[in-house]
């Protein structure tokens, strides 16, 4: 049986995604859940999902299969036990979710399953996951005032909504939010972390991937990728005939200011501005409340823009897949900007240069985007085929960067793969500007600021040591400590450990 992504079916549920009456550009998987055999939507899932517009389309679909699933679960033991009469122990029902998540639901040794649900097992970080969306549901539920107030505290299993938000209050009680200050100390958080750990519902391990060095784009690869990765005919001596100029440009915003992927396909042309003394000041915007910032045009909201041409933000959840790029919530000053940080002059330099050429380019496709739209539109990077002009993909830039590495494999004759594990995803970049600094001595809270993160502690995984750079420092500790200047491991203590050898 195969442990690897979880990929159970909703027996009695189904999640479809609608719009939402009275609220415009804005689609949810809504959920429905089996009542006397007719499909029910689930409204206080909703209301969460209202709670919380900005947060992306997968965040809610992951949300919306945890009750489902947990819904299911309830209702596939109420028809094995033929009951539904009062349970006593809803954290137990919980946890056995839990591990039936984990574990599957289905008998390793008579492959058959009493409960008709036919799960596989799942990994551990989708077991998990699951979970926390249930205890972050259910603890705004809490706080919203959408739980029934009833004081029988023996809620019996799921059949309705009502008693599925009761029971799992029962079961699973407000997960802790911790609050940050600069008054709080190393000690209170770990005091916090503990505390969450002994509240956890059911402890199913610890998932060891995430305690392990972050991929990293490989450090010999930035100059091939550079220099000839994106060549695609040599003898040309025109840029955009000789180069795919487009992902080399978002390539140098990835690797060198440190963007995450969707970021680029935000920008506006007039989101990067170059300097008089050499550099360039490249702004990532809020993609809908931002400003437009457009010289000689009145200043207007950017989704009030966009809309004017037919378009949406980039990332809503209306659009095409083609269209979409996502947006994580930035670190922004009060125009909701931030700045891009360049790790080296030379590659803000390359850049700017670059850019300056790029708007003349791009002005060409435009023409032709025009002449078919009857209007232009405000993004940077756009398509040189297949509707020349139309904003570039996140896809379309995958598919060059995979071409990038096929041309520097046929050069070096390797073959360079293409993956998150391999560190040669585009976020593997991101990963490289963080360890950059941090192996440079830069301040955490800098390298907060340089990324973008909204706390201190996001940017952990972009800067924790590699293994390599940790061995190297505990073997300099070893020369140091074998020396004899070390002042807790005294030079008679070496002396034993040498006798005790002899």
């Amino acid at each position: 049986m195969s442990s690897g992504q979880f990929s159970a079916l909703g027996k009695y549920h189904v999640v479809l995604i609608q719009p939402v009456a009275g609220v415009v550009d804005m689609k949810i998987p809504a959920l429905y859940i089996n009542e006397g055999k007719q499909p029910v939507l689930v409204n206080s899932l909703v209301e969460y999902f209202l709670a919380y517009p900005n947060r992306s389309l997968n965040w809610m679909r992951s949300n919306a299969r945890a009750l489902g699933l947990f819904y299911d679960y309830c209702s596939a033991l109420a028809v094995l036990h033929s009951t539904h009469e009062p349970v006593h122990f809803h954290k137990r029902i919980l946890r056995q979710f839990g591990i039936a998540l984990h574990k599957g639901t289905i008998d390793s040794a008579t492959h058959t399953d009493d409960m008709q649900l036919f799960w596989p097992p799942s990994s551990l970080r989708n077991a998990k996951t699951i979970l926390a969306s249930l205890q972050n549901f259910i603890a705004w539920c809490d706080s919203d005032g959408l739980i029934p107030v009833s004081s029988d505290k023996q809620v019996t299993l799921p059949v309705n909504e009502t008693t599925s938000l009761r029971f799992l209050a029962q079961a699973s009680k407000a997960k802790a939010f911790m609050f940050l200050s600069h008054a709080t100390t190393t000690n209170t958080i770990a005091e916090n972390i503990k505390r969450r750990h002994d509240k956890e519902i059911v402890h199913l391990g610890t998932d060891n991937r995430g305690l392990g060095e972050a991929k990293t784009f490989p450090s010999e690869l930035v100059t091939p990728l550079l220099q000839y990765g994106f060549v695609k005919d040599e003898t040309s001596n025109i840029p955009e005939v000789r180069e795919d100029i487009t992902a080399k440009m978002i390539t140098i915003l990835l690797m060198f200011g440190g963007t995450r992927v969707s970021e680029p396909f935000h920008l506006w042309f007039n989101d990067s501005i170059p300097q008089i003394d050499g550099t360039c000041k490249v702004l990532l915007r809020h993609p809908s409340e931002a400003s437009t910032n457009l010289l000689g045009e009145e200043s207007v909201l950017r989704k009030v823009y966009l809309e004017s041409r037919n378009l949406l933000p980039r990332n809503n959840s209306r659009n095409s897949k083609s269209y979409k790029a996502g947006w994580k919530e930035l670190k922004v000053d009060n125009t909701l900007s931030a700045p891009v940080f360049f790790l080296h002059k030379a590659a803000e330099k390359l850049y700017r240069e670059m850019f300056i050429y790029y708007l003349n380019y791009r002005q060409v496709l435009m023409d032709s985007y025009i002449q078919k739209n009857g209007t232009d539109h405000p993004f940077l990077f756009v398509k040189k085929t297949d509707n020349p002009g139309e904003p570039y993909s996140m896809a379309a830039y995958t598919k060059a960067l995979k071409k990038a590495y096929a041309r520097i494999g046929l050069r070096e004759g390797k073959q360079i793969k293409f993956g998150k594990y391999e560190g040669t995803s585009p976020h593997g970049m991101r990963h490289l500007y963080g360890r950059i600094l941090s192996e440079a001595g830069v301040h955490v809270k800098v390298i907060q600021n340089g990324l973008r993160q909204r706390s201190v502690l996001s940017q952990g995984v972009y800067t924790q040591p590699t293994f390599n750079h940790i061995a190297n420092q505990l073997e300099k500790a070893k020369e140091h400590i074998e020396s004899g200047t070390s002042t807790l491991l005294r030079q008679s203590d070496i002396d034993a450990l040498e006798w005790l050898n002899e």
